[in-house]
């Protein structure tokens, strides 16, 4: 399985993690953040250094900024912080969190055990609980007098371990869950599947699930599996392709492409089989992925997937590429569809698709979605059900000491379920379908020419 968090870095040798997992950096020098995803299995990391980079140490300096940009000042100024309520952050990696305990974040903080013990390297679920923290008690800074809500940590690093968060975080009794990444595949793009299965345990028992948005809204394609005389899928470019452009030499670049045929059990195996090739401008094969899926069990053979999903992870150069879906069975009929994403610095699609780029649990109707209202590749559309995604967006931009920043959908999910915190504490428990009539209903948003934009409401009041 594939997820996607959204931060991109400047540190690139700071979180390198492959195998499924995270891109090839935190923060890029674009500030675009497409870089984060995961697997059932453990990520590969890279360790050189960690513990002596910079960045674990680095404190976050736009806070007021982002305080301002969802209209929080007259609420913490009248001494609401979200005491009462209690913040489960779900994430592959809580790197560099020693070092925040007692400084930005408070001293006692640590991550749940986990099922597998797989954790990996990036800070990102660290500055997301710093973001969130600042966000609450009103300062980036931690001191024994610090007012804010209380945040639990959970790896969350594979199905194993994102199942046993969301029962742990269930039976700990937590109010809200910031989950901000994005799986690429485990669903029809309908907002079920077995990674939504797991999500609607934690909604149906009353836990306000905030979701980021995502960041493949430059570089999605979806639609009906339609063959070609060749057996090749029909696509947007010359009948066969979808265009991918590469702007940066030498860029970690991850492909996938899956199809609609998911059940709510991770058990289920397709007996449709498709392969993902990728190919230069001169048509010369540069990589594929021919897993082989025939509905049976074979067990760990590297060659057979049980998952109506292929995927790509190479290093490419500038230039533009071509992406080709051959159908290997013949069992595929109307109903089926299928989609393509690439992740990495920079990249987007020439063939768009309006609909594509929302992925799971994004796609949830029962989780609370939010988009970045300051980065353009954040993921926006509509499901297979026609529900649209996100039902809001929030600033995003966070700027750390030393010029270190980043934004997209990851940090807008944490500005966001801060400020719903502190809400949350004076209005009581709401959840999803109230929060989205607050926000639809002009309670708590903002018009703009993006979308609804998440505004607390004047004069700290609840309706």
């Amino acid at each position: 399985m594939i997820l996607r968090s959204s931060i991109g870095s400047l540190l690139a040798l700071l979180l390198l993690v492959t195998a499924c997992g995270n891109g090839p950096s935190w923060l890029r020098k674009d500030k675009s953040d497409k870089d984060k995803k995961n697997s059932t299995s453990a990520p590969e990391v890279t360790q050189t250094g960690l513990a002596e980079n910079p960045a674990y140490n680095t404190a976050l300096v736009n806070n007021n900024e982002l305080i301002m940009g969802v209209n929080l000042t007259s609420w913490l100024n009248a001494g609401h912080h979200g005491r009462s309520m209690t913040i489960a952050i779900l994430d592959n990696g809580f790197g560099g969190l020693k070092n925040s305990l007692g400084t930005r974040l408070p001293p006692g903080l640590a991550v749940a055990k986990p099922v597998i013990d797989n954790e990996s390297t990036t800070p990102h679920g660290t500055k997301l609980a710093e973001v969130i923290f600042a966000m609450t008690s009103g300062s980036p800074a931690w001191t024994a007098a610090s007012q804010h809500p209380t945040i639990k940590l959970y790896n969350s690093n594979g199905f194993t371990n994102f199942s046993a968060a969301v029962d742990n975080a269930i039976t700990e009794h937590v109010d809200m869950i910031l989950y901000s990444q994005v799986w690429e595949f485990g669903g029809n793009f309908d907002g079920r599947g077995f990674i939504n299965a797991v999500v609607d345990k934690a909604t149906s028992a009353g836990i306000l699930w905030v979701n980021a948005a995502g960041n493949y809204g430059q570089s999605a394609w979806q639609g009906a599996l339609v063959a070609n005389a060749d057996q090749t899928a029909l696509l947007p470019y010359l009948g066969k392709y979808v265009r991918l452009v590469v702007n940066e030499k030498s860029t970690a670049v991850k492909i996938s492409l899956a199809w609609n045929d998911f059940a709510d059990s991770k058990d289920w195996r397709t007996s449709r089989d498709l392969d993902l090739v990728l190919l230069d401008a001169s048509m010369k094969r540069v990589a594929i992925g021919n897993l082989i899926q025939d509905g049976q069990d074979h067990s760990k053979d590297p060659k057979y997937s049980a998952h109506a999903r292929e995927s790509i992870e190479t290093t490419l150069d500038p230039g533009t590429y071509l992406l080709r879906v051959d159908i290997k069975s013949q069992n595929f009929d109307t109903y089926s569809r299928i989609r393509l994403a690439s992740d990495g610095a920079r990249i987007s699609f020439m063939d768009q698709s309006a609909d594509a780029s929302v992925m799971i649990p994004a796609d949830n109707p029962s989780v609370l979605t939010v988009g970045a209202s300051d980065e353009g590749s954040s993921s926006a559309g509509r499901t297979a059900t026609g529900l649209q995604k996100p039902e809001v967006v929030a600033p995003s931009t966070i700027n750390f000491e030393g010029g270190i920043g980043f934004k997209g959908s990851s940090s807008a999910a944490a500005v966001a379920a801060g400020a719903l915190a502190v809400f949350q504490d004076v209005c009581g428990r709401q959840n999803r379908d109230m929060i989205v009539y607050g926000i639809n209903s002009g309670l708590l948003s903002q018009l703009s020419t993006v979308g609804r934009g998440f505004w607390m409401p004047e004069g700290v009041r609840c309706q």
